[in-house]
């Protein structure tokens, strides 16, 4: 028995037109290497060994499996094969390719039984391709038949893009992934998937989605506009860039990708600003903008980042911020007057309190038998500077709470301050900007529930 041996998928190719004798079973694998030796099924895919050494391959591993002129499988085994060959085909396209994968395994099986089921897959196949039949999805049909599945998935498409006008995704979705799985070059049906996929937060998905329609139709402005989005949402700021780029010069003058883009340029981090593509851009909304600017003037509205106002807005928010900044300054005003009352009196509390220090310091006589210090009757003066003291600490300690509610009322109003408060939020081209439309019969086919 030879050792395991992992080789190109090449240079089995060739070894296996060259000679007739096979030294093990074959295991080719996606990846394109093959691993050679004799086989064990296992719960997962099949354990291949060779001269005591042992590989493990997975079943999603598998492209394919070469029976070779080695010992006679059991016939279990030898199903199993079979069966791991017709799911191994699964996923090809090319009826030549998979003709000659069955011939092979015909020419090679040693058991009857499996002989027999192998060959009557391999005259289905046959026909199939006497048909000229073709892969859509996951079907062979003939070339009538893939027109016509593809004529439905352009239907299901129109039809998930009417659901989706309505707020109704979830019915969306499954006609969608079957419009898709069909007929993989339907621009509608990626373009709304990828609008699916983004409301679900699935970005990375919604990209790929979105990718794939830019890809299908050239210079749609929705699909680039829509792709930057989440290349925007994914960091990738400069790809972003370019397919912003892009999108201004297929829809010129376009409202909601400008405005995108006036979102992009706010927030791009400053070392790419003079990356020669953020330049680009910024030379191509200047250009834009500017036309646009003058057409949004003749309706009263006017950017303020990436908003638009309107001059009944402009002017409401200069009276309320000149209300706020009244109130602002008459609160400076009282603040500064606090401030001065709660010195003043901590000055007077100050004062008091040295006179007080004086009146104990010679309110008192000497005891002649002693020799010691009395303290006398304290004065009533005394008594009214302790008074006067507490109504000066209770006042101060008002004027204190004053300052702390002028505080919290100044914060407030600055808060409140009228402004353009720019969320700094992109926005997709929603379903009427996916491409490729087709005319359905009569609304009825969507019922609405």
């Amino acid at each position: 028995m030879m050792p395991i041996r992992v080789v190109a998928a090449g240079f089995f190719s060739l070894v296996l037109l060259i000679t007739t004798v096979a030294m093990g079973d074959i295991v080719h694998l996606k990846d394109g290497s093959s691993v050679q030796g004799t086989l064990k099924r296992t719960e997962d895919g099949w354990l291949v060994q060779s001269d005591g050494k042992s590989v493990h391959v997975l079943n999603s591993q598998v492209d394919s499996i070469e029976l070779t002129h080695s010992a006679p499988a059991t016939p279990r085994a030898a199903m199993e094969r079979l069966n791991s060959l017709r799911h191994s085909v699964e996923g090809l396209s090319n009826l030549t390719d998979i003709i000659a994968r069955f011939q092979r395994f015909v020419d090679q099986s040693t058991d009857p039984a499996t002989t027999i089921e192998a060959k009557k897959d391999l005259a289905i196949w046959q026909d199939r391709q006497k048909q000229k039949m073709v892969k859509v999805g996951s079907d062979w049909v003939t070339a009538e038949g893939r027109v016509k599945l593809i004529e439905q998935a352009g239907q299901s498409a129109e039809m998930a893009r009417q659901l989706m006008k309505q707020g109704r995704t979830k019915e969306a979705d499954p006609l969608l992934a079957e419009a898709v799985a069909v007929d993989p070059t339907n621009a509608t049906a990626l373009y709304l998937t990828g609008l699916l996929r983004y409301q679900q937060e699935q970005i990375v998905a919604a990209r790929k989605a979105f990718e794939a329609a830019a890809a299908i139709v050239p210079n749609h402005a929705p699909s680039l506009n829509n792709l930057a989005v989440t290349q925007w949402r994914q960091k990738q700021y400069v790809p972003a860039l370019s397919n912003f780029d892009e999108a201004m010069l297929a829809a010129p003058v376009d409202k909601l990708i400008l405005d995108n883009v006036a979102v992009a340029l706010q927030t791009l981090p400053p070392e790419l600003v003079k990356n020669p593509i953020a330049q680009k851009v910024i030379r191509h909304f200047n250009e834009q903008d500017q036309q646009l600017a003058e057409n949004m003037a003749r309706q009263g509205m006017h950017r303020l980042g990436s908003l638009w106002v309107s001059d009944q807005d402009i002017a409401r928010w200069k009276r309320d911020e000149k209300d706020i900044q009244d109130k602002l300054d008459q609160l400076a005003g009282d603040f500064d007057r606090s401030r001065q009352r709660i010195d003043q009196l901590a000055q007077t509390i100050a004062d008091n309190d040295g006179q007080i220090h004086r009146i104990e310091a010679t309110s008192v006589v000497t005891d002649p038998r002693t020799g010691g210090q009395v303290p006398t009757q304290y004065p009533q003066a005394y008594y009214d500077l302790q008074k006067a003291n507490q109504a000066a600490q209770r006042e101060r300690d008002a004027e204190v709470g004053k300052l702390d509610q002028m505080k919290k009322h100044a914060t407030d109003l600055q808060n409140n301050r009228p402004s353009v408060k720019n969320l700094a939020v992109m926005r997709m081209v929603g379903a009427d900007g996916s491409p490729l439309r087709i005319s359905l019969p009569a609304p009825a086919t969507l019922p609405v529930k």
